[in-house]
């Protein structure tokens, strides 16, 4: 990847890399054997090419703190877009390729320009940004198409593809996964689910709790029988109120009770 970098910057910006900082990492420092240290193949790379590799000492990285924190930044917008969707967690590399394309496209602290209008020499447009991992119907080109056939196709949009105008979809019932399209409608007023989440529930956590009450699996709240004193202001009479079930559901099973009609519940105070 870092030699793919390299001729892009130097054939599209006409400049030189001159200087590399990493930490200490094998795969940039090399390992140590008896005769010392053995740089690895990234590390013979840079010699070869006369670029000058600077390596932060162990256990400060804040040395290299603009990389460090561009890493921190990145798996934080990742952990978010995760979570705010249900897709698999093998697509965590769409979504950082998605969270690196954005920042891309916003100001940043460690350039005065944003670093597209650095890279371009010119200012993004941000119209075709999507939320990620919302739910979308995609036209996908179908050369066989039959007239019956379904025009589009349910996905979920994952990212931009590298060197084309679109977007890319992950389908769960198309026979290609990942998909390419510049023709979609985007649901991005709420998140779709791939799958409902079902709550199993036991009969021990259904218990009825007689101090506050609580709902069946029917979904009928159930509230205990509560005993009021009102009292009329003028002989001071008592009397008691009770609190029956609210609109009970007809019951097949016979260890339920069955529980008195609407007429009982209606009890006033007496005067």
């Amino acid at each position: 990847m870092f030699k793919i970098y390299k001729a892009e910057v130097e054939k599209q910006l006409e400049l030189r890399i001159k200087v590399v900082r990493s930490d200490r990492g094998g795969e940039y420092y090399g390992r140590f054997d008896k005769a010392g240290r053995n740089p690895g193949p990234f590390a013979r790379y840079l010699q070869e090419e006369g670029i000058i590799a600077q390596y932060t000492n162990r256990g400060t990285p804040q040395q290299n703190e603009v990389s460090e924190m561009r890493n921190r930044t990145l798996k934080d917008m990742v952990r978010s877009m995760m979570c705010c969707t249900n897709l698999p967690i093998f697509l965590w590399g769409e979504a950082l390729k998605t969270a690196n394309y954005i920042l891309n496209r916003v100001p940043t602290k460690s350039v005065d320009k944003i670093p597209f209008e650095i890279w371009n020499k010119r200012k993004p447009s941000l119209n075709h940004l999507k939320i990620w991992g919302c739910k979308a119907e995609a036209k996908l080109y179908n050369p066989v198409e039959k007239k019956l056939d379904s025009r589009t196709v349910s996905c979920f949009f994952i990212g931009y593809p590298e060197g084309s105008k679109g977007y890319r979809f992950y389908c769960l019932k198309n026979t290609t996964r990942f998909v390419e399209s510049q023709r979609a409608v985007f649901m991005e007023n709420g998140y779709d689910e791939i799958e409902d989440r079902v709550l199993d529930f036991d009969e021990e956590s259904m218990e009825i709790d007689n101090n506050t009450g609580s709902e069946t699996s029917e979904g009928i709240v159930i509230i205990p029988a509560v005993e009021t004193n009102c009292k009329n202001h003028d002989n001071m009479e008592e009397d008691t109120v009770q609190t029956e079930i609210l609109n009970p559901p007809v019951q097949d099973n016979n260890d339920i009770p069955r529980h008195s009609s609407s007429k009982n519940f209606k009890s006033t105070c007496a005067k």
